[in-house]
């Protein structure tokens, strides 16, 4: 989902480089000695406890966060899922390691759906035909991993001869493993390259003799920016939208009346108007109030999203009912060609998923990346979800970009079931 707001926008004003390990505590909040005060882990909360922490402490808090090294954003706990595999996470604010049980590079608990696979080495690093047919029949294979034990995939890995320093490398697939056939027995060092949020690792001295090796390697997390302090954030433009999001409904009307412009934009989060702030807060009230004013529902933000594509898990099936009352339009594409369905299947209630089904949503509407509805709910492990879209017609055996499925999205085993069971084509290798 692709959201601007308020505890997007984290500033740490006055940095310190205290560690979350030598706290006192647990793992959303905890005590830090040296400056006498409390350090709240904003990523072990969902985004909307975050945000109302912060907008609760008007910007003056400490905080531990985890955030996205491409977008530098941070990362919540109930969002976790939605991070690809390819961008890695890194640590933010700070501590030596990760500890979130959330924490995922998306594969699940079932080792059974691991397929099998073959890491690419360059021709230049490959063995010869002819040293493969001299007997070297030894493999030296591991997984790469984070401090958690989740897999990193997509990691440069070396072996390098002691004996003649001769060097081939590979990288990791997508379950964080890597392997080398064809290796000569011998003494040898192993090399896995940081990646983003990562430090390199280096295994001195590893013994290969005939057969299979096994090597698992685990990386240390790359503190890039190890900051803690107080922390500022860049509120609303206008009053009217600081009140909506406060859900001040009488505070909305009074603004109002004195002339306070329903649809004006800010600019500071790519130019939503109050109606999408009071969506995304789930305020059906606030909602109706700004609509009953002339507020437009078909608004557009910077990303082309409208007000209908800010639905989440606080939204109600009323919310829904009541936008489309007022013209909200149910097919119109975001930036990404994602619809108000797509969006809301990562998070939002079957219920309200339902209604905009029943409201003429298209099920098998696909984004530019290829995802459906589907998908989303499936790779969110959300059941109810997952059934609804499959009564309505969702196809179980439409592709992405990458060649997945909602049956290889999910982690949960009573959703494959389900699928399975309405005809999804389990492929094996």
């Amino acid at each position: 989902m692709s959201k601007k707001s308020l505890i997007d926008a984290i500033e740490v004003k006055t940095p310190c480089a205290e560690n979350w390990n030598e706290m006192r505590g647990n793992e959303k909040i905890r005590f830090c000695a040296h400056c006498n005060f409390e350090v709240n882990n904003i990523s072990a909360l969902t985004r909307k406890q975050a945000m109302r922490l912060v907008r609760a402490s008007s910007g003056r808090i400490c905080v531990r966060y985890v955030k996205n090294p491409v977008t530098r954003k941070p990362v919540f706990a109930d969002k976790f899922y939605q991070i690809t595999s390819r961008a890695g996470l890194a640590a933010g604010v700070l501590g030596a390691s990760l500890s979130l049980s959330t924490l995922t590079y998306g594969q699940g608990e079932d080792g059974d759906k691991i397929p099998s696979f073959a890491t690419t080495e360059t021709s230049a690093e490959k063995p010869s035909n002819d040293q493969k047919t001299e007997g070297k029949t030894a493999a030296v294979s591991g997984t790469i991993t984070d401090p958690n034990g989740a897999v990193v995939p997509n990691v440069p890995v070396t072996l390098t001869s002691l004996t003649d320093n001769q060097s081939r490398t590979v990288t990791s697939n997508d379950e964080g493993v890597y392997i080398f056939e064809y290796v000569a027995p011998g003494y040898y060092k192993l090399r896995a390259e940081g990646v983003a949020g990562f430090d390199s690792k280096e295994i001195a001295s590893v013994t290969v003799s005939e057969g299979s090796n096994v090597s698992d390697i685990s990386l240390d997390v790359n503190m890039e920016t190890s900051v803690v302090g107080g922390m500022m954030i860049a509120d609303y433009e206008n009053a009217l939208a600081r009140a909506v999001s406060g859900d001040d409904i009488e505070e909305v009307k009074n603004l109002i009346g004195k002339g306070e412009n329903v649809n004006g934009k800010d600019d500071n989060y790519g130019g939503i108007t109050p109606i999408f702030i009071a969506v995304e807060n789930g305020s059906e009230d606030t909602a109706q109030t700004l609509l009953s004013f002339g507020a437009k529902v078909n608004a557009r933000d910077a990303n082309r999203q409208t007000p209908l594509m800010r639905l989440d898990e606080d939204a109600s099936a009323e919310l829904v009912r009541t936008l489309i009352k007022y013209g909200a339009k149910i097919n119109l594409t975001d930036a990404q060609g994602n619809t108000a369905l797509i969006l809301a299947a990562h998070s939002a209630k079957a219920e309200v998923l339902q209604t905009l089904l029943d409201h003429g949503a298209q099920v098998n509407r696909q984004n530019k990346q290829g995802q459906t509805a589907l998908m989303n709910a499936a790779e969110a492990d959300h059941l109810e979800s997952v059934r609804a879209l499959i009564m309505a017609g969702a196809d179980v055996n439409l592709k992405n970009k990458e060649g997945q499925t909602a049956w290889d999205l999910t982690t949960s085993d009573e959703i494959e079931t389900l699928l399975e069971s309405h005809g999804a084509i389990v492929e094996t290798q």
